[in-house]
């Protein structure tokens, strides 16, 4: 592993590092520094969160800065107020031994007169800001950016997905032909146009592009109805020790829910969501980051830019809106090369979305079993007994007071109370397993249960059905074509007719009540239709599944009435119907 002075920074730089613990570059800040010292050409580096990329442009700004220099020379563009205060935070930081360094941070929602004030007083050398506020200052004429040196738009496409697209490009306009440092995690087409736009032969750096998440992540899932959600997430929080993370939902009011309910149950938590004033949220974010919170329940907009080392958990409640969303989610935790759990509460319906999300992200997705109360009880007690070995005991007239007075109480009486108080008294929820069944399972035990019920025991197999569906579709096909062979005469002089949509040839066209949000997928359908109606896979042809329902094609003389053999089960809840498509 190279070292930091290797990549050409200065002995002071790398001194300040190791005094923050930090002693070796990254990824990003091995391949980013060497080019950006460089000072001279427009560069891109693509890079996960939490990968150490304000390090990797900042140190090369600090080393750039010229305090004798009274003018702004560098900008730097941040998505959120909070992502632009942590930048600024950290470059304060190790700018700490550079004498005479100005650096302002500035953002909507925030009063702009004191912003003003700190302009006009002095020009920052690095200047730190959001999109909306530094336009605002731009059109006043307060911020002037001809004498930057170079721009970084820190999370670009999370600026462009939360709609800053026409900011960005203004502002880039208003900073002439400097180099451009603009580090993404991904690189969707509206960051093209950008590079396309306004930059000229960019550097390209990217880390693990084939990787789109933290391979430090441990993904998980559990499946648990939404009545259950909130109870399962208190089980988790109850049975992590030390658990310090954000729980993600998908709308303001599930979050603002959410955290009422836990603190309801004597959990500290609070919400972040945009209904909340810039104070409050900077209230939240000072408790979450000096750990006086450990967890916050935010939505996904709410929480993009937030920069928190050391998360151990991120809980989603829900899938997410889209596959990026979940990424940016997880990223939240195993920063900085450590590492992390992302645990998804799921309801059996989005066990489908879950698994084409593991495609689409190529990470693997493990179930978790949900703590029981026993296991809740048995680790807190664990946790409670070790700490209680660990405490150094006291000394003196108050211990003898004590003694005097819990004289009366056995030992066995005593732990009891100690326990009661400790502990608490009779454990939360009516439920020991909050553990749900997954609908592709519970498809398969349907089928089962059924075939139990109706004594199909002696069924014959798998191969003896499908070699007879084959022997009897060729049979039938052949006769067809003696069949079309003989009348291709007459039919040589008609029109021809269209196909009808409904049926193929000697297919029948079903429908079935049941869609992805049941957690269907082409796969589980076939498979579910031919174990149920005792008919072979290959025969189920033409599937099309839409969000609630699904129709599908079944061919042979087995398939003309195959609605009766899902007679009686139930699928969320409602009564399943199989029925065919032109009745």
């Amino acid at each position: 592993m190279q070292a930091f002075q290797e990549l050409g920074l200065h002995e002071s730089w790398a001194a300040a590092l190791a005094a923050a613990s930090i002693t070796e570059p990254t990824a990003i800040q091995v391949q980013a520094i060497p080019v950006l010292l460089q000072q001279n050409s427009d560069f891109i580096g693509l890079a996960q969160t939490g990968t150490g990329k304000t390090i990797a442009y900042g140190l090369p700004i600090l080393q750039h800065c010229n305090t004798a220099e009274p003018t702004t020379q560098f900008l730097v563009v941040a998505p959120t107020r909070e992502l632009a205060v942590q930048i600024g935070e950290e470059l304060k930081r190790f700018g700490k031994q550079q004498r005479g360094l100005r650096l302002l941070t500035v953002y909507g929602g925030a009063p702009i007169a004191g912003q003003l004030r700190s302009l006009r007083a002095n020009a920052p050398h690095i200047l730190v800001a959001t999109p909306g506020r530094l336009l605002d200052l731009i059109r006043r004429k307060e911020v002037s950016l001809d004498t930057v040196n170079a721009v970084v738009l820190d999370e670009a496409d999370e600026m462009l997905n939360m709609g800053f697209k026409e900011d960005v490009h203004e502002i880039l306009k208003h900073t002439g032909d400097h180099p451009i440092w603009m580090f993404s995690a991904t690189m969707p087409p509206a960051i093209r146009t950008i590079t396309e736009t306004f930059m000229t032969d960019p550097v390209v750096v990217s880390i693990d592009s084939t990787q789109r998440t933290n391979v430090n992540i441990e993904h998980r899932y559990a499946i648990v109805t939404r009545k259950n959600r909130n109870e399962a997430l208190k089980r988790f929080l109850d049975h992590i020790p030390d658990v310090y993370g954000i729980v993600f939902c998908r709308t303001r009011v599930d979050t603002q829910e959410v955290a009422d309910d836990l603190n309801r149950s004597g959990y500290r938590v609070e919400a972040l969501h945009g209904d909340l004033s810039q104070v409050q949220r900077e209230r939240v974010m000072n408790q979450f980051r000096k750990r006086a919170l450990k967890m916050i329940v935010a939505t996904d907009v709410a929480a993009r830019g937030l920069d928190i080392n050391d998360l151990t958990h991120v809980f989603h409640l829900g899938m997410a809106q889209d596959h990026e969303s979940f990424a940016h989610r997880s990223g939240r935790t195993a920063r900085a090369g450590k590492s992390g759990m992302s645990v998804l509460l799921l309801n059996p319906r989005e066990e489908s979305s879950m698994r084409r999300l593991e495609k689409t992200l190529k990470i693997s997705v493990q179930p978790i079993e949900i703590p029981t109360l026993q296991q809740v009880q048995r680790g807190q007690l664990d946790l409670w007994v070790d700490n209680l070995k660990k405490t150094k005991p006291a000394k003196g007239q108050m211990v003898e007071s004590a003694m005097e007075q819990l004289m009366e109480l056995s030992k066995e009486e005593l732990i009891g109370k100690l326990l009661a108080q400790q502990l608490g008294g009779a454990p939360r929820g009516a439920d020991d397993d909050l553990n749900a069944r997954s609908e592709r399972s519970s498809f398969r035990e349907r089928g089962e249960r059924s075939d139990r019920r109706e004594g199909r025991k002696g069924r014959e197999s798998w191969q003896d059905r499908e070699r007879k569906s084959e022997g009897k579709r060729e049979r039938t096909e052949r006769a067809d074509h003696d069949r079309k062979s003989d009348r291709k005469g007459e039919k040589k002089d008609r029109p021809e007719r269209k196909a009808r949509s409904k049926k193929n040839d000697d297919g029948t066209r079903y429908f079935i009540n049941a869609g992805f949000a049941d957690g269907l997928d082409p796969k589980t359908l076939v498979d579910f239709v031919a174990e149920q109606a005792g008919i072979s896979r290959k025969q189920i042809e033409r599937v099309s599944i839409k969000d609630r329902f699904a129709f599908f094609d079944v061919q042979g003389q087995e398939g003309k009435n195959i609605g009766r053999h899902f007679d009686g089960l139930e699928v969320n809840g409602r009564k399943l119907r199989v029925n065919r498509d032109d009745e």
